[in-house]
Parts: C-alpha cells; sequence; structure tokens
C-alpha cells in the first residue's frame, strides 16, 4: 500500500514532456485525422497537442517527391533528353496524380516531337524555308533543343551561301552570325571564316563592282567575257580563293560542255537529249538567245518524230511542255502554237 500511495503522490511531477512525446507517437499510428487538443502541464501551462498521421506523413513526403521528380525532368528536357524527361514527370504524376506543371511538360515535349517530324518531312522535300520555320518553332518551346539546331544548320547555311551568291551579304551576314551559335567547334571555324570574308567584301568596293559586272554579262550569255570579269577578282588581294568567283567560272565551264553536248545530239537526232543539255543552261536564267532559238527547234524536231512514230499523245505532250518552257515569249510560242496545230490535225485526220 505505501508503495502504490508514493506512486500515487509522484505522478503529477512526471516530466510532462515524456508524457506528450508518448501521445504524438501513439498518434502515428493512427490513421484518422484528429484535431490538436489541450493539456495541463504540471505549472498550469496548456499544451496544444497536434497528431501527425502516417497519411498526413505520407502526403508531405508525395509532394517532396514529386517535386524532386519535376527539377529531374526540367533539367533532362532542357539538355533535349525528352524520353528520360518524360518517365521524371509520371513519376511525379504517381505521387501527384493532376500535377498540371507535369501534364503541362508533357504534352509539350509530345509537340516537340509532332513538330520535329513535320520539320524533317519538310526538309527531305526541299522545303527549307518551311523546315526552317518549324524548326524556330520548336526552339520557342525549349531555347536548348539539341536536335532543332543541329537540322537548322545545314538548311541556313546553305540559304546564306545563295544569299552570298545574289550580292545580299548583310542578309547572309545575320544568318552566318545566329548558326554559329548551333555548330560544334570545327564547323564553328568554316563558318566564321564565310562570315569573315563577308566582311572583307564590304570593305572592298572593288570586288563588289567587278562581281556584279561578271553576273550581267554572264546572264547576257557573254561567257568569256564574264570569265575575264571572275577572274579579275580572284587577282583581288584577299580574294584569291573567292568560292564565289570560282564556282562562276565553273558554271561557265559546265555551260560550254551543255551546248557542245547539245549540238553533238541535235546532230545525231538524240533531240530529247539535246533539250536536257540546253535546259541546263536556260534553267538558272541566261538569255542565251541563240540557244533558245536551238531549243525551239529541238521540241519541233522530236514532235515530228512522235509523230512519224504514230505517238501523237506523246507529241501533243511535249509541245504543251515547250509552251510552259517558253512562257513570255511571244516568237516562240506562236511558232509552238503552230506546230500545236499541225500535231492536233494530223491526230485529227488519223481518226477519219
Amino acid at each position: 500500500m505505501l508503495k502504490i500511495a508514493t506512486y500515487i503522490i509522484l505522478l503529477p511531477l512526471i516530466n510532462f514532456s515524456v508524457f506528450a512525446e508518448g501521445v504524438r507517437n501513439f498518434a502515428d499510428f493512427n490513421f484518422v485525422k484528429r484535431p490538436p487538443f489541450l493539456w495541463r502541464g504540471v505549472g498550469g501551462e496548456v499544451i496544444a497537442v497536434k497528431f501527425r498521421t502516417p497519411l498526413a506523413k505520407a502526403n508531405g513526403r508525395a509532394f517532396d517527391d514529386c517535386d524532386k521528380y519535376r527539377r529531374q525532368g526540367d533539367s533532362l528536357f532542357k539538355a533535349s533528353n525528352y524520353l528520360l524527361a518524360i518517365k521524371k514527370y509520371k513519376s511525379c504524376l504517381i505521387f501527384k496524380e493532376k500535377d498540371e506543371y507535369s501534364v503541362n511538360k508533357i504534352k509539350t515535349i509530345d509537340d516537340i516531337f509532332n513538330k520535329m517530324r513535320i520539320a524533317a518531312n519538310l526538309a527531305n522535300a526541299g522545303k527549307n524555308p518551311e523546315a526552317v520555320d518549324i524548326y524556330r518553332k520548336v526552339l520557342l518551346l525549349n531555347p536548348d533543343d539539341v536536335e532543332s539546331k543541329r537540322s537548322m544548320l545545314p538548311l541556313l547555311e546553305t540559304e546564306a551561301d545563295k544569299l552570298t551568291s545574289e550580292g545580299q551579304e548583310d542578309a547572309a551576314a545575320q544568318i552566318l552570325t545566329e548558326i554559329i551559335g548551333y555548330a560544334d567547334v570545327s564547323k564553328k571555324v568554316t563558318l566564321e571564316a564565310k562570315l569573315k570574308h563577308l566582311a572583307d567584301k564590304k570593305k572592298n568596293p572593288d570586288y563588289l563592282k567587278i562581281m556584279e559586272e561578271g553576273n550581267k554579262l554572264l546572264k547576257a550569255a557573254k561567257y568569256q567575257e564574264a570569265v575575264k570579269k571572275f577572274s579579275a577578282v580572284l587577282n583581288l588581294a584577299g580574294f584569291q580563293k573567292d568560292k564565289q568567283a570560282q564556282q562562276a567560272i565553273s558554271s561557265i565551264i559546265g555551260f560550254q560542255e551543255n551546248k557542245q553536248n547539245a549540238t553533238k545530239f541535235m546532230q545525231e537526232g538524240k533531240f530529247l537529249e539535246a533539250i536536257v543539255e540546253q535546259n541546263k543552261v536556260l534553267k538558272v536564267g541566261i538569255n542565251d538567245t541563240a540557244l533558245k532559238t536551238e531549243l525551239l527547234k529541238a521540241y519541233e524536231s522530236q514532235a515530228d518524230k512522235l509523230l512519224n512514230e504514230g505517238k501523237k499523245d506523246e507529241a501533243i505532250l511535249l509541245i504543251s511542255k515547250a509552251i510552259e518552257v517558253f512562257d513570255g515569249d511571244n516568237k516562240k510560242q506562236n511558232a509552238l502554237q503552230k506546230k500545236m496545230k499541225e500535231v492536233t490535225t494530223a491526230k485529227k485526220t488519223s481518226k477519219d
């Protein structure tokens, strides 16, 4: 009895913190959320004890884990590692099913994949400007996207070279400045050399003047005079290896070979082969009057050949194509219209 009485007397003196901790530990094993309750301590102070259930703890961990997966996903997204990024965002959704951020990121990645496919198809079809526009939209979704930059680089470099050949140095320089940032170390050296070459051209007015004169002579089919101008460019200090002038001279040599081949094919009665060679020269915009006359003769000769072989439908189709080729040249179109009448009349006669 004495021991029991002593325990009862000492009970209020037990350190309340020990008891309160026991209450907290007990609360951790309850799966039902409970409001805080009040407990009066030994000194009369009121203490609020909050129960933390395992469910509450799990919710806290879920939020922390979801945030961790989002950060990992963002890092992978920035590195263009989209497949792994999707896995991380989906891991977040396991803990937080309706996490709007992760859902939107997955949609963005799907959008990037779709745009990259469209851009690749356009590039394969030779529609470079349209492909570049789509790649730029990808960069709006992820400014660090590696593949879009890598794919755009050759397309834009080709465009820069084209602008340079047309004398639009400022526009070409703007493109080169952009794609230098997309290039690896070795390619960057090449692009920087092109950019420097454009800057040197602007500093040398003689270069621009002589190139312009050479291009005018080339379009007028004055081949030998044009070669002299382009050769003069290569004699300028700092322009001994100018690719634009070198390519112009190579083109002229090629055009002369095409004309020689066309003449040979005409003599051999191979009119279709002659037409192919002649169009190689004319399709680049050279106003070679003599060659156009030869081309007209080749079309008419081939049409006659087809008629003699009884292939009247093919002859009509050939003359139709020839009329399109000489669009804007009224004299030659009138001659072809006359030939078309001959062909169609021959066809009707054969039916009667």
